[in-house]
This record gives structure tokens, C-alpha cells and sequence, in this order.
């Protein structure tokens, strides 16, 4: 029994998705329910496993198929492939399982040759039309089957005055015109492939469906691919179907419709049309379409039609459709209907409507929406969505859109912010230093730097649109420009970023703010959503402000407070310094004194923002010499003043200093002085910031506001660590309670950052309250792998597939899975009930979301830009 590899349009359905693809699955669907489709069958995916790439040849098995359903097409049509009289043409389109929009090649009026054009046009009152899809051919199949580039037939076309369409003329005139086209297209195809245009019409079909299979291996939808999370072993279905001509008059045409707004979610219908065209005009943007409105006006029934189609396909596919039509001569045929890409606002009002008129679950309504598209809902978006414009790509680290005048210093930045001027700081990198300018400005561009780099996390905790690793970007500090490629932008000149998608743009955009109280919509799935979940979710946060925002978005409270981020600021970083590099202990003390009354100042904000949600305060982690000055910047002054022989004083001072900073440093600062170990090492440090947090906590507390404050001690590898800790924290805040006559209930945690703190979480969790597992640091420690420095090798490895994913971004279940695993299983043997989060860069993934809610833990705590997607994560992992 021979296998089917080619299948008829009408006997499939939408269950043979996986067979017949996305496309192949539709129309299937759509001739089962009567829908007005064009005949057709479909090479199935089973068959793209048979084809060797580059082949541009079937195999005979699946030729002979093929062959035998173009016989039936025949049959079905009174038509013959080939023939002058009364010809089959047919168009070859792709048909993935998963919509690759664009990605992957199309070709129409396959079968068409000189032969059978000279026919039509002799017996036809439509020579142009004819003229017309013959261009379209030789152009399609030129591009998609012998790599011609197509700027080759546009420079054609544009000799002739016209840029790939044809304007609407009277018939012989533009008949006149095409002729001359595609003599040349010919011409050009016979010279960049070095043969004639093939008119044998089974080898060009044959051809074009390998043309098809070929595209899915090139390098544009392989990265869309990669993108998109679609996997590469899934292919392609080819659509083999008869042509429908929307190219013949006034009455005909093609246009796309979605069967509610794909923008906002308007249960209307919303369809683009374009008169007397094939539809490949549209899709591909060649052409300015006509609204829904000159639809109507034209050809109302067949908009009335085209109404109740979108409205039945809703209802079976229960999801907004994306619906490619073509009118022949006034009759509507449609051509393909799939799950339409929508903005994110449209996919939570769609979700929220269907659920409300009984279409899907409310489950299904919260499973439908992307959790990492949601925040688009409110930050600031630019009103044109195009791409006009657009100098660059890199990496989007904060999201939101901000257009302003381009600064190369902080001298720039402030200049302009005090004229009141919005402002887009462009760095080749940035750093610590960089803080203070960090609230002046509008957003960031930045040469060099990844996700975690200095630039995106103030940015993200500024709410600062910002994109790191724009490699396209060249700056000029001497000439005061920037450029891009061979566009050159001045300092002081207007370009707008877009943080959300990495896009960086010339000129000014307008910037529009969606008030996030406003939409109705997705407060309501948000409502549905955490009615469903089980875990916590929390925010990373260290300002107030944060935390205000935090608590707006449904944050149930601060999961990780890093104190170290505090010492970065410039009012805290000299005094800190001073403590440090104290001679004595006296003078450590008065600075350390002076800190604790700003740190005081600083909880007693934060605990008095958090109105009684849990605070977790990380004490110190970062190793001190991280709040240094940098040793190559003090050894660069010192050279220069001894060469302009510059004061004793100030060499003496610096040298001093240089000599103070050297007892400071570590080889391997990561695994060395740090974390728990300071509280051993320079006990006063510590001291002061845990009676700095109990004395702010205090304040709030004595106003009669609730304070839920949680403790953790970080980078722990012994349960003895958390023992002398508690001891000391104890100490502190008995002493700070009886000084201030305010009692204050509190809990002492452990951070698991390391492998040996997991693997002996039972020993931590009979010491500590609670305990926070840190992704990030154990993905570190696991993999011998640097968060900063991985962008050098890791996306080859990618490439190759030595490796599934990042890591930092999606937890590695295996390795850093079972630690924490393990560490779960034991923390809780030892303590049942004992309660167990987690921080880090995998907590804004829903693949680790779902880990951690199917393992156990009971909070994730998150950066506050993925708070809405993290609550529909945890939802959608409680659904599962």
C-alpha cells in the first residue's frame, strides 16, 4: 500500500492540521462547511520530509501524486494543464503548521506560458489582466525558484514608470504598456539564471513546489523560526490550488479581512481591499489598499457575504480569523482563513469578549493571552506602529517608547533637561557613574551591553525605555555625531527608541501613554487570572516608586529589596566609600553613622510604601571592593600627574588611596569576601544596615502602620552562617526595639545561591523562617558561566544546538532544575510548610514558571515590568 502524500482540499479537515499545515487544515475546513474555496489538494508535511533541499526535483512517487491529483483538478474544472484552450493556471503557495507570515514563498499562475498567453489574449477582452499574471510569474518564480533578486524586475518596472502594480487605465493602453514588461522580465530572467524561461508548464510546476519546500530552509525563516519558538522539524504543507483572478475589472479584486479589529478588538469587521489585483499586491504592501468603506460602496453583497463567512469562521475556530479573499468578476472566493496576530490590547479584549458571550472558558480566555505581549497594553507605545523610519535594531531591555534629542555626555544631559527638552542618552556603554543624569533622561541607546548590563537594570528601575547591544550604532565623540550605517545623526538631533521591540528610529514619533486603570478588558482577565493561580507573585524593587507601581500592577508584596543598589546612589556612595577604606575604626564608624541615617530615611520610605505586603530586605551581598574606585582610572590619574608633576598632596592622596583600594581587592571577588562572609569579617558594616532597616521599620511602625518585614541573609553555604547571623540580627533589633519602645514582628531567611546551599537546604531550613532561591546565582555557579560574558560564545552554541536555550533565561531543568528540586524536597522533609521562593531572570519566563509552580515553591518574585506577565505565567501554569 503506497503512502498518501498529496491530499485534496475537500477531503480534509481541520483535525489534519499537522498534516496538511495551517493553510491546507483551513481550507479543508472551509469546504466541509460550504465556504465558497477554490479547488485544490495539498502536498502534505510528510511529504517535505522526502525532499532533499536544493533538489528543485520531486521524488517520482510524489510526482506521480501529484500528477494524478492535477488530473482531478482537470476533471473537476473542464480544464486542461497546459493546454491553450480553456488552461488550467494554478497558484503553488506554502502551508507551515504554525503561520510563518511572509516568511515563506508563494507562486501564482503556475502554468501559464508565451503559448497560451498569446491565446487568452487573442480570444479576451482582458489582454491586460493576462499581460498582467504572466509578469507575476516570470517575477515570482524568478525570485522563489532562481534567487533573482527582485530589485533586478523593480528597476525594470521602474524604466516603465511603475512600481509593481499597474494603475487603472483604460485596457489597451495598459496592455500596451505590460507588453514591452514582460519581453524585458523575460530577457532579465534568461540573464541572471542563464536559461529561458521555462514553457514546459509541468516543470514549472514542479519546480515552484520545490521552490516552496526550499524556502523553509532559508536564512530569513529559519531566524523567524527561531524567534518565533517554532521548531525546525516541523516544515512546510504546499498549497496547490486553481488560480482565481482578481486581476480582470472593476468588479474583481482581493483584500484581507480580520473578523474583529486585529488593532483593538472592535467586534466589527475590518478588511483591507484592493480593486482589479492579485492578492500578493496587498500582503506584500506594494500597493495602498481601499477600506472597508469602498468595499461596501462597490460590491456590497459581496461585503455582506464576506461578513457571514468571518462571523461562521469565528465560531468554529472560536478565535479572531485572518481571511485572505479574492472576488473574480463579482464572485467571492476565499483563500485561506487562520488565527490572526493582534495587538496585545486586541488579544485581551477579544479574550475578555469571547468569555463573556460564552465562545471559550474563562481558562481558555486567560490561556489565549501571551503573558510577554501584555505589558504593551500600557507602556508608552509610539501611535505609528510602522516601521518608516527605523535606523536599527538591538537588544530591548526596558520596554516603553520615548523620542528626544540626542546626548553623548552627562554636560549635554543636563544642559537640555534644564531647558526642559526630552533627552535620549546614547552611550557606547554605560556605567555606575551614570546614575545621577539616569532620572534626566527620557531613554537609553547604548553601542555595547546586554540585558543585565548597568544601563538596563536603571533603566528598568527608572522605568526608562532603553536598548543595550545596538551593534549598528557608531559614535563619534570628537565630531559630536552618531551614525547608523551611512545615516548620520548630530548631537542635539531628534531619534525615537522603542524599548518594547529594540527598534531605534530617526526623527521624532509620537508617544502615546495607555492609563493601565483604564482598560477595562485586562483588569478583568487579570482578576480571572489570579483567581487561578497558586503562586505568589512578588516585585524586585529598591525605590518607592517602584513599589507604588509594583502595588498598582498587583504586586502581593517586595520579593527581593538588593541593598546594594542603594549604595550606588550619589548621595550614599562617597559615605560608603569612607567606611570602607577607614583607617581606623573610629572613622569608619562616623561614616558608617552618617550612612545609617540616610538608610534609615530609606526603609522607613520603602516599608511606609509597602502599607503591610511582606518586605524583603537582602542585606548586603556584593563584594565590597565592588563600591571602589576603579583601580585602572586611580592608576591613570596618578601617571598623569606625575607627569605634569602635579602637587605631593594630591599624588600622596591618590597613592594612599591606591594602597587602600589594593587591601581591598580580590582575585575572584564573586567567591571570596561577600554576603554572609562580611558579617564575620567586618561585622560593623552589617550592623549598621540591619539597625538602619529595623529603625526605618520602627518609624512606620509607631505610626500605627502595618510592617511585614522580612530578612534575608544572602550567599549562605552553611547553616552556621544563618545561625551567627540570627544571633547578631537578634542582638540589633532588641537593641533598636528598646531604644525606640517599638516592637516590631520580623522573619530571618537564607538566600540559596550556591550549590552547596541547595544541596543542605534542610540544615538552612531549620534555622531560617523562609527561604529564597536564587536562579540566577546558582545558573552561574552550575554552568561556570558568566552572565556578562556569555554573549561571546553562547549564540553560536545556540546556533549548533549544543545547547536548547539560554539559561539565564529559561531554567536548565536538568542541571540547575534538579538543585532546586532537591533543595525543596529537603527544606521542606526538615520543615513541612516552610515557605520557599525564587528571584532571578527565569521568574519572567512561563516555561520556568510552570517548573517552579509544578515543584512547589510558593512565589516568584520578578522585575515590576513583567508583573502582568508574570501573574497570567503563574495562571496559565495552575490551568496546565
Amino acid at each position: 500500500m503506497r503512502e498518501t502524500w498529496v491530499v485534496p482540499v475537500d477531503e480534509g479537515s481541520k483535525e489534519m492540521q499537522p498534516l496538511l499545515g495551517g493553510k491546507g487544515a483551513g481550507l479543508a475546513e472551509m469546504s466541509r462547511l460550504g465556504i465558497p474555496t477554490v479547488p485544490g489538494f495539498v502536498i502534505t508535511t510528510e511529504a517535505w520530509r522526502t525532499y532533499t533541499p536544493g533538489s528543485r526535483s520531486l521524488t517520482p512517487a510524489l510526482w506521480t501524486q501529484v500528477k494524478e491529483a492535477l488530473a482531478d483538478l482537470e476533471a473537476k474544472t473542464g480544464t486542461v494543464f497546459g493546454s491553450p484552450i480553456e488552461p488550467l493556471i494554478v497558484s503553488v503557495r506554502s502551508s507551515p503548521v504554525v503561520s510563518m507570515p511572509g516568511q515563506l514563498q508563494t507562486i501564482l499562475n503556475v502554468g501559464l506560458t508565451s503559448e497560451i498567453l498569446d491565446r487568452l489574449v487573442s480570444q479576451s477582452q482582458r489582454s491586460r489582466s493576462w499581460y498582467d499574471a504572466y509578469r507575476r510569474l516570470i517575477l515570482m518564480y524568478g525570485i522563489a525558484e532562481r534567487g533573482i533578486p527582485k530589485d533586478r524586475f523593480a528597476d525594470v518596472l521602474k524604466t516603465h514608470g511603475r512600481r509593481g502594480s499597474v494603475d487603472e487605465d483604460s485596457e489597451a493602453q495598459v496592455a500596451e504598456e505590460l507588453q514591452p514588461i514582460v519581453a524585458e522580465f523575460l530577457a532579465l530572467f534568461n540573464r541572471e539564471s542563464g536559461e529561458d524561461f521555462p514553457q514546459d508548464p509541468y516543470q514549472q510546476l514542479e519546480r515552484s513546489i520545490a521552490a516552496v519546500l526550499d524556502s523553509w530552509f532559508a536564512e530569513k525563516p529559519a531566524k523567524y523560526r527561531e524567534i518565533a519558538g517554532i521548531p525546525d522539524d516541523l516544515g512546510t504543507a504546499v498549497v496547490v490550488q486553481v488560480m482565481v483572478f482578481g486581476n480582470l475589472g472593476p468588479d474583481s479584486g482581493s483584500g484581507v479581512a480580520f473578523s474583529r479589529n486585529p488593532a483593538t478588538g472592535e467586534t466589527q469587521l475590518y478588511a483591507e481591499y484592493l480593486p482589479n489585483s492579485q492578492g500578493h499586491d496587498l500582503v506584500a504592501g506594494l500597493v495602498t489598499p481601499q477600506g472597508i468603506r469602498h468595499l461596501d460602496r462597490e460590491l456590497p453583497d459581496v461585503l455582506t457575504e464576506l461578513r457571514d463567512i468571518g462571523a461562521r469562521l469565528e465560531s468554529v475556530y472560536r478565535d479572531i480569523q485572518d481571511i485572505e479573499f479574492t472576488i473574480e468578476e463579482g464572485k467571492l472566493w476565499i483563500l485561506q482563513t487562520r488565527p490572526a496576530k493582534r495587538t496585545a490590547l486586541a488579544a485581551v479584549k477579544t479574550a475578555v469578549d469571547m468569555a463573556s458571550d460564552g465562545l471559550i472558558s474563562r481558562d481558555e480566555a486567560v490561556l489565549r493571552v501571551d503573558p510577554k505581549s501584555v505589558g504593551q497594553v500600557f507602556v508608552p507605545i509610539f501611535s505609528d506602529a510602522s516601521s518608516a523610519g527605523m535606523l536599527a535594531e538591538g537588544i530591548q531591555s526596558s520596554p516603553g517608547a520615548a523620542t528626544g534629542k540626542v546626548a553623548l555626555d552627562d554636560t549635554q544631559v543636563e544642559q537640555m533637561a534644564s531647558e526642559g527638552l526630552s533627552v535620549i542618552l546614547v552611550r557606547q556603554q554605560a556605567s555606575a557613574d551614570d546614575a545621577p543624569i539616569m532620572p534626566l533622561v527620557s531613554g537609553i541607546l547604548t553601542q555595547r551591553g546586554g540585558a543585565t548590563s548597568h544601563a538596563a537594570v536603571v533603566a528598568r528601575g527608572q522605568n526608562k525605555p532603553c536598548i543595550v547591544g545596538c551593534r549598528a550604532l557608531e559614535i563619534d565623540l570628537s565630531k559630536e555625531v552618531v551614525r547608523f550605517g551611512e545615516v548620520s545623526i548630530a548631537q542635539g538631533d531628534d531619534i525615537s527608541i522603542d524599548g518594547t521591540t529594540g527598534q531605534v528610529f530617526q526623527g521624532r514619533k509620537e508617544v502615546v501613554s495607555p492609563d493601565f486603570g483604564e482598560v477595562e478588558e485586562l483588569n478583568t482577565l487579570l482578576t480571572w487570572a489570579d483567581e487561578m493561580r497558586r503562586l505568589q507573585v512578588l516585585v524586585d524593587a529598591s525605590t518607592p516608586a517602584e513599589i507604588e507601581v509594583a502595588h498598582e500592577l498587583g504586586a502581593e508584596g517586595i520579593g527581593l529589596l538588593r541593598t546594594e543598589h542603594m549604595y550606588h546612589d550619589n548621595d550614599f556612595l562617597p559615605l560608603f566609600r569612607d567606611a570602607i577604606l577607614a583607617e581606623s575604626s573610629t572613622s569608619r564608624k562616623r561614616a558608617l553613622n552618617e550612612l545609617e541615617a540616610l538608610h534609615r530615611e530609606e526603609f522607613r520610605a520603602i516599608c511606609g510604601t509597602a502599607r503591610g505586603r511582606p518586605v524583603t530586605v537582602r542585606l548586603l551581598d556584593a563584594p565590597l571592593d565592588h563600591f571602589l574606585p576603579p583601580r585602572d582610572t586611580l592608576l591613570t590619574e596618578l601617571a598623569e600627574l606625575r607627569v605634569e608633576q602635579g602637587w605631593k598632596e594630591d599624588i600622596g592622596e591618590r597613592e594612599q588611596l591606591l594602597q587602600a583600594i589594593d587591601a581591598w581587592r580580590q582575585t575572584n571577588p564573586e567567591y571570596g569576601l561577600r554576603g554572609a562572609r562580611l558579617a564575620v569579617a567586618v561585622p560593623s558594616v552589617v550592623r549598621a544596615q540591619v539597625e538602619a532597616l529595623v529603625e526605618g521599620t520602627c518609624d512606620v511602625a509607631g505610626d500605627n502602620s502595618p510592617v511585614h518585614l522580612r530578612i534575608l541573609v544572602p550567599f549562605v553555604v552553611d547553616s552556621g552562617e544563618v545561625h551567627h547571623f540570627l544571633g547578631l540580627i537578634r542582638e540589633v533589633v532588641h537593641q533598636v526595639m528598646e531604644r525606640e519602645g517599638v516592637g516590631v514582628s520580623y522573619q530571618v531567611g537564607a538566600a540559596i545561591a550556591t550549590p552547596r546551599a541547595a544541596l543542605v537546604a534542610g540544615e538552612l531550613a531549620s534555622q531560617a523562617d523562609f527561604l529564597c532561591i536564587d536562579s540566577d546565582a546558582l545558573t552561574q555557579t552550575v554552568f561556570s558561566l558568566s552572565r556578562e560574558d556569555r554573549s561571546r560564545f553562547l549564540p553560536a552554541f545556540l546556533a549548533e544546538g549544543l545547547i536548547a536555550a539560554d539559561p539565564f533565561s529559561t531554567l536548565d531543568e536538568k542541571g540547575v532544575g534538579s538543585l532546586i528540586r532537591s533543595a525543596v524536597d529537603s527544606a521542606r522533609s526538615a520543615r513541612p510548610g516552610i515557605e520557599i521562593g525564587v528571584y532571578g531572570i527565569p521568574t519572567q519566563d512561563p516555561v520556568s514558571v510552570r517548573l517552579f509552580h509544578e515543584w512547589g515553591l510558593d512565589s516568584v518574585s520578578c522585575h515590576v515590568s513583567n508583573l502582568l506577565a508574570v501573574r497570567f505565567m503563574a495562571a496559565q501554569a495552575a490551568i496546565d
